[in-house]
């Protein structure tokens, strides 16, 4: 049933178009306004679906009662009923209204019109809206980088997901970027649903031939595969922004949280995933000079996309390992504060690897997984809602 008010410059001239309008018994008439003013307390405190207004009201002409009517309910799609002045499209869409038509337009063209307007309001019935109004709900991307291969890179970006998957069951997808054979699917003893360089062979991505090239983790997680050793140049080539695009906004729409796991390769790809993220945990260790050095440049090359700060986190891996350098001499090198360490435990690694067992699951009271754990409810704080 649509709710649709009405208003009349002259009294009883609106009891025709009421009969014609309401006649299948779909549109129920919720009022009559006589002026301006009647017109835009009624939308404010009846809320009607649609509300037809004619732009000649006494009192307060129909542009403005358009106006005051969407700022005070802007559910309520307005209708303006015009009599043909030679800017009158232009004056009621800048005051609001959602369609401008002429006051003597057919019973017909009117009803459909108020059909479609009344349409666009049941879109909050569609799970997108949510997605789009609840703070709870809307998309967190997070990429997980490094500068240099070996320093643990894939391991965090895992462990990071699977504890995302435990707090949202069903609602995380990890994406092996496409540094080739990337090393997810085995940390995670995982048979891949499908690759990254498969899915982009086709020339136009849609919601369900993306997730039928999704594996599924007994943990509920869910994972984009890094390309094969089968993927020619040709799928890789197709691997660029474009691409990117449709699959990080299809993702985004199923899943509240999108992990990218990027290999230490700056490019015009893993930029443009870098400026879609709300987070960007850079990985680095303390291990060696060589690593702080790199590590401080590619904190560099981010800043210079004038990525806020805020959405950086300098993440110290197996903490604990050197005794030659300090915290403090990477935060000097890099320029930022250390968001979080993770702990050195090598055998919990090498055990994690071979068992494609992630830390976070099969060692989950181990001092490392309780890092992970910390980790994400450390980026789960920061989160509206």
């Amino acid at each position: 049933m649509i709710r649709l008010l009405l208003s009349e410059v002259n009294p009883g001239a609106a009891e025709a178009l009421s009969d014609q309008l309401a006649a299948d018994g779909q549109v129920e008439i919720v009022g009559f306004a006589r002026d301006g003013l009647e017109a835009a307390q009624m939308i404010a405190q009846v809320k009607p679906d649609v509300a037809l207004i004619h732009a000649s009201l006494p009192g307060m002409d129909g542009y403005k009662t358009v106006r005051m009517a969407t700022l005070a309910n802007p559910d309520t799609a307005c209708i303006l009923l015009v009599d043909g002045h030679e800017n009158a499209i232009q004056d009621g869409m800048r005051a609001g209204a959602r369609a401008v038509i002429s006051d003597n337009e057919e019973i017909s063209h009117i009803r459909q019109l108020i059909d479609e307007l009344a349409e666009l309001t049941r879109c909050k019935q569609e799970p997108e809206y949510d997605i789009i109004t609840d703070p709870s709900k809307m998309p967190v991307t997070i990429a997980v980088t490094g500068a240099k291969g070996g320093i643990g890179k894939t391991t965090t970006a895992t462990n990071v997901a699977l504890c995302l998957a435990k707090h949202s069951p069903n609602q995380v997808v990890l994406v092996d970027f496409f540094g080739q054979f990337g090393d997810v699917s085995l940390l995670l003893d995982l048979s891949a649903g499908g690759d990254m360089a498969e899915l982009a062979s086709y020339d136009e991505l849609d919601p369900d031939l993306v997730e039928k090239h999704l594996a599924t983790h007994t943990s509920g997680l869910k994972v984009l595969a890094a390309p094969t050793a089968k993927s020619g140049p040709e799928k890789l080539a197709r691997l660029g922004v474009p691409y990117l695009g449709s699959l990080v906004g299809l993702l985004r729409r199923k899943y509240r949280f999108v992990i990218f796991d990027i290999p230490p390769l700056v490019s015009d790809a893993s930029d443009y995933v870098f400026s879609r993220c709300s987070f960007i945990l850079v990985v680095s260790t303390l291990t060696d000079l060589a690593t702080i050095r790199d590590t401080g440049e590619l904190l560099g090359m981010l800043d210079a996309q004038q990525i806020p700060q805020g959405r950086i986190k300098l993440i110290v891996n197996q903490d604990g390992a050197s005794k030659q350098f300090a915290a403090r001499d990477l935060e000097e090198t890099t320029g930022h504060n250390i968001y979080h360490r993770i702990p050195y435990d090598a055998q919990a690694v090498v055990r994690a690897v071979n068992e494609g067992m992630p830390i976070s699951l099969g060692q989950a009271g181990s001092p490392l997984a309780l890092s992970y754990k910390a980790l994400v409810d450390l980026l789960l704080g920061e989160l509206p809602g």
